[in-house]
């Protein structure tokens, strides 16, 4: 009967032993205790925004040369693919007939002129009337013409470079009889040179005239060319269903080739400064991001909005303010309200 109580109690003993041994080897958890973190911070950026899109390279300006008047090519001075400078005569047509109608239009003129004297004598003497000075004053006029005619024929019978380029294509050769308008040759410029960029739907109320842009070649991976967005067409590609930016670039050394592609950097500033933080600093990205921003030392855990993410950075839309100390490091067992120490001085939010 004794035994029985010893072995009834023998439980209870045990319990009573183990919480006397966890009471006296361990010490309770401290709330209080602080928290190892680094921080930033907040302040505001303006960031760049930079869209690759793909583009193709287009001749700037190109223009058909022909001759105001038809006749023989005496004078052929370009090859195809030539490089030409503006002002270089091109090309010369045979003169011989217009050369024999200018002395003839200078002797009738000089002739008008003697007539008109004559006659403007004659009528201060009230020989002759009115009439037959008018007559002589309206030969000395047309005659005059028929000379301006003939020089303004002999200064369109030679064709000149009206800009800087390359002879794309020769489409006559000397001794060759054209007709007035008749092309004999297409004239390009290289340098500038035209870009134009494919900008998808989406992208379209990012990008604007003015907005500068990067072109890059597979052929020259070391270099790379600026321009300016100069216009963007109003309509539509049908096929791509894209809007064409037109891009100018300068080309001095003719590297950019039209009709093959190029890859177009957009590069934007943000108009207004806006707040950013590394995004290692937001947890609960896509679910209910947060941050522990530090007042009087202890963490203090806060709901936050986003924005875009640039690079390594996340825009700040609400919640946080210029000036505030964000916890960038340590933040992955902090607790609402937990106390902390600051691993580092604070540093400015880039």
């Amino acid at each position: 009967m004794a035994m029985n109580k010893i072995i009834r109690y023998i439980p209870l003993f045990g319990i009573l032993l183990l919480f006397s041994c966890n009471s006296e080897g361990t010490e309770p958890i401290d709330e209080a205790v602080s928290a190892p973190v680094r921080v930033t911070e907040v302040s505001s950026q303006q960031k760049q925004e930079q869209y690759n899109l793909v583009g193709t390279i287009e001749i700037h300006r190109e223009m058909k040369l022909g001759f105001k008047l038809g006749g023989k090519i005496t004078y052929l001075s370009f090859d195809e693919g030539q490089r030409i400078q503006a002002g270089t005569r091109l090309a010369q047509l045979d003169t011989t007939e217009w050369l024999a109608q200018k002395e003839k239009a200078l002797e009738n003129q000089s002739k008008s002129k003697r007539d008109l004297e004559r006659m403007e004598k004659l009528f201060r003497q009230k020989i002759v009337p009115e009439s037959s000075l008018q007559d002589a004053r309206s030969a000395c006029k047309l005659a005059g013409a028929e000379l301006k005619i003939v020089e303004d024929a002999l200064v369109n019978s030679s064709i000149k470079a009206p800009f800087s380029g390359r002879i794309i294509k020769k489409l006559a050769e000397k001794g060759e009889i054209v007709g007035p308008g008749t092309p004999i040759a297409l004239l390009a410029e290289m340098d500038p040179i035209l870009v134009k960029a494919a900008i998808p739907d989406h992208l379209i109320p990012k990008i604007h005239v003015g907005d500068h842009a990067v072109i890059r070649v597979d052929w020259d991976p070391s270099g790379s060319f600026s321009g300016t967005i100069r216009r963007m067409e109003p309509v539509a590609d049908p096929i791509t269903r894209t809007i064409r930016a037109e891009i100018l670039v300068a080309n001095p050394k003719e590297i950019l080739k039209a009709g093959l592609m190029a890859r177009v950097e957009i590069v934007r500033k943000e108009a207004e400064p806006r707040i950013y933080l590394p995004l290692g600093a937001v947890q609960g990205l896509g679910v209910s991001p947060h941050i522990f921003v530090i007042k009087d030392r202890k963490a203090e855990r806060r709901q936050i909005r986003t924005g875009r993410v640039i690079e390594d950075q996340i825009e700040v839309t609400e919640g946080l303010a210029r000036g505030e100390a964000v916890v960038i490091s340590g933040q992955a067992y902090l607790r609402d309200g937990q106390a902390v120490h600051l691993e580092n001085n604070i540093e400015s939010g880039q």
